[in-house]
């Protein structure tokens, strides 16, 4: 398991297990340009340890930001520039909302 915590100030945690060559990335608390580091820091090491497919699971999220968009737009291009994948679940409706209004959800929802 993968775990790290939150940087100074910041109000996201992530945990990230790998499957294979899934990894499930668990999210709780705040997503925004500060905590992203903590989403980053995750996937990057459990892609350097053999995922090719990434999947985030929101149901914890309370809230994302563009400095978190930024973040799912970076592991998306990077995971489908190397054949892999990239996917959300669990968002809550103002998750969805901002990933439907920047056009993402169609990419990312599972």
């Amino acid at each position: 398991m993968t775990e790290a915590g939150p940087p100074s100030g910041s109000r996201l945690q992530a945990t990230g297990e790998v499957d294979g060559d899934t990894a499930v990335i668990r999210l709780a608390g705040e997503m925004d340009l500060r905590s992203s580091e903590v989403l980053r820091n995750v996937a990057d090491d459990l892609i350097e340890n053999g995922a090719r497919r990434v999947v985030l699971d929101c149901s914890e999220l309370t809230f994302l930001d563009s400095g978190g968009l930024s973040v799912l737009v970076r592991l998306y291009q990077q995971l489908t520039q190397a054949d892999g994948s990239f996917a959300m679940r669990g968002c809550d409706p103002f998750t969805r909302q901002v990933l439907e209004i920047t056009g993402l959800s169609r990419f990312i929802i599972e």
